[in-house]
């Protein structure tokens, strides 16, 4: 995606649109602070969030959609296994 047909900053945005990658790349970010190992991507990551941001970011994204999908799971099923 990045070979020049989309910009950086889009490819990076859907990547991290995905929980577990933001959880995977917070977890490289505590040991190496200024994600060398991501590379170029790592440019956009700390550039958009910066380093508190991005670890911010990092654990208020998966627990808010996590408390979203038990809470609508929880309003379906709170009657019984079927709606």
């Amino acid at each position: 995606m990045i070979q020049g047909r989309i910009a950086p900053e889009i490819a990076v945005s859907i990547a991290l649109a995905n929980p577990l990658q933001v959880f995977r790349t917070a977890a490289l970010a505590l040991f190496d602070p200024q994600l060398i190992v991501l590379g170029p991507a790592a440019y956009v990551i700390l550039d958009t969030f910066g380093v508190l941001g991005y670890k911010i970011f990092a654990l208020a994204y998966p627990t808010a959609l996590g408390l979203g999908a038990a809470s609508l799971g929880y309003f379906i099923f709170r009657r019984g296994d079927l709606p």
